[in-house]
C-alpha cells in the first residue's frame, strides 16, 4: 500500500508540474511580446512628446493671432555641476528670420533706445533688469560679455531655422535663459520683457539651495539664473520666428543653479 500511495503522490507532482509548464511557457512568451511592445511604446512615446513640444508652441501662438492676444512662455529647469538646465535655462524659439537674417532683439528699438551690441540686444535695458533684480538680494552687478552674446545669438538662430521650439542648447558650460512670445516685434521693451519674466519668477520661490524652494507646478530656475551670486557676465541675443513670435537666449557665466547650492 505505501508503494501504491508513493507512485499516486509521484504521477500527481508531475501532472502538477506539466500544468505549471504549460502556464509558464506563455508567460515567458508574453514577457518576450511586452518587451517587443515596450521598444514601439518608447518610440512612439518619443514622437507624441516632439509633437507635444511643437503643440505647446503652435497653439498659443494661433490663439493669440485668433484672438489679438500675446501669449508667451519661459521654460527651463534645475542644472547640476554637469549640466546646463534650470540655471539659466528658459526654452523659447528663436530665429532667422524668413529672409534668413538672424534678428537678434533689436532690429527695431522700442521703449527707451539702449546700445546695442554685436547681437543687437540692448545692452543697456538687459543688464539693468538683470541687476535692478541683483542689487535687491546684495550681489554684485554682472557685465556684459560679447562673446556670449554671440553665443546667444548663433543658438537663437538655430532655435528660429528649426521651428523656435524651446530647446537648451548652444555652448557648454554656460547657464541659459530662454523666453518665446507671440506676436511680438524685437525691440528694447520686448528686451526687458523677458528678463522681467524670469525675474517674476521670485514670487514663487522661498530662498533655498537649488534645487528646492520653488512652489508646487512653478519655475523659479530662472530667477535663481538671474540672482546667482558667482555668475559674473551675460550676453543675450534675440531672433524672429516664423510664425510671428520671439525668441530670447541669454548665457551666464559662470552658469548657475549649482545643485546643492544657494544662490547667493
Amino acid at each position: 500500500m505505501a508503494a501504491v500511495s508513493l507512485l499516486r503522490r509521484l504521477c500527481a507532482a508531475l501532472a502538477f508540474a506539466i500544468i505549471a509548464a504549460s502556464f509558464t511557457l506563455p508567460a515567458l512568451a508574453d514577457v518576450t511580446s511586452t518587451g517587443v511592445t515596450s521598444a514601439a511604446v518608447t518610440s512612439a512615446a518619443s514622437r507624441v512628446t516632439k509633437r507635444a513640444n511643437e503643440a505647446r508652441r503652435l497653439l498659443p501662438s494661433a490663439k493669440a493671432r485668433q484672438l489679438g492676444e500675446t501669449a508667451s512662455v519661459a521654460a527651463g529647469n534645475w542644472t547640476g555641476a554637469d549640466t546646463t538646465s534650470h540655471s539659466g535655462c528658459t526654452d523659447s524659439s528663436g530665429d532667422t528670420s524668413s529672409s534668413g537674417d538672424t534678428s537678434s532683439s533689436g532690429d527695431t528699438n522700442g521703449g527707451d533706445g539702449g546700445s546695442n551690441g554685436s547681437s543687437g540686444a540692448d545692452v543697456a535695458a538687459i543688464l539693468e533688469e538683470h541687476n535692478k533684480a541683483r542689487q535687491e538680494v546684495g550681489v554684485p552687478d554682472l557685465a556684459w560679455d560679447e562673446g556670449l552674446a554671440l553665443a546667444a545669438q548663433q543658438w537663437a538662430a538655430e532655435l528660429a531655422s528649426n521651428g523656435c521650439n524651446l530647446e537648451h542648447g548652444g555652448a557648454d558650460g554656460l547657464g541659459q535663459n530662454l523666453y518665446w512670445k507671440a506676436p511680438v516685434q524685437l525691440n528694447s521693451a520686448e528686451d526687458r520683457a523677458a528678463v522681467q519674466s524670469w525675474v517674476a519668477e521670485k514670487e514663487d520661490w522661498t530662498y533655498s539651495a537649488v534645487p528646492e524652494g520653488c512652489a508646487d507646478g512653478k519655475q523659479c530656475g530662472h530667477y535663481t539664473q538671474v540672482v546667482w551670486r558667482d555668475t559674473t557676465h551675460v550676453g543675450c541675443a534675440a531672433a524672429q520666428c516664423a510664425d510671428g513670435g520671439g525668441m530670447w537666449v541669454c548665457d551666464y557665466s559662470p552658469q548657475g543653479n549649482m545643485i546643492g547650492s544657494t544662490p547667493y
